[in-house]
């Protein structure tokens, strides 16, 4: 009897070291996706490393935003960022080919009014054409691999950005596609 507890104890410890490589620290995998905010697309892209505690994440934004002038124009708008996240891990499968994880992080980068000069020339906004801005965001992600190299990511964010005209807070749901080599 203490043989077959041993046993399986051995069998348990290796197939749940086996099920987690994936995710394991000091891992990592390049990630690209496309984001959806309250009025537009955008893209982001970038390097997501898994750690015991959760996950980071270094890479690029791409938020793409428009409102409308007194005029009744469409005034568009872009932002691209560096950004950075540290997500703890709150909920997760033994296996974790599904993971719920919860943090934040800062961006940095360019906001452009009338990005493609889509405005007609009697219209003054009274607005820069570039202005820098900075922020700090809240996000959720729900993390889950259909294939054993291949993750899904679906993500919350809320963003507030600081320094520009257009508004300080937006929200922002993207799915994110990355590969494990």
């Amino acid at each position: 009897m203490k043989r077959l507890v041993i046993i399986f104890a051995i069998l348990a410890g290796v197939h749940l070291t086996a099920a987690a490589q994936r995710t394991v620290p000091g891992r990592g995998a390049p990630y690209a996706g496309a984001s959806i905010n309250e009025s537009s697309f955008g893209v982001r892209a970038g390097w997501q490393g898994w750690e015991l505690w959760g996950a980071w994440s270094a890479g690029a934004v791409n938020r793409n935003f428009s409102s409308l002038t007194d005029s009744v124009e469409t005034l568009q708008y872009t932002e691209i960022c560096a950004e950075g996240n540290v997500m703890a891990r709150v909920v997760s499968a033994r296996s974790r080919v599904i993971s719920l994880y919860c943090g934040g992080g800062i961006f940095l980068g360019d906001e452009i009014s009338d990005p493609q000069r889509r405005l007609p020339e009697y219209i003054d906004t009274g607005i820069a054409r570039n202005s820098f801005i900075y922020g700090v965001q809240a996000s959720v992600e729900l993390e889950f691999y259909p294939l054993k190299r291949l993750g899904i990511g679906l993500r919350g964010t809320v963003p507030l950005t600081f320094g520009s005209p257009m508004g300080w807070i937006h929200y922002e749901g993207s799915m994110n596609i990355h590969y494990d080599f």
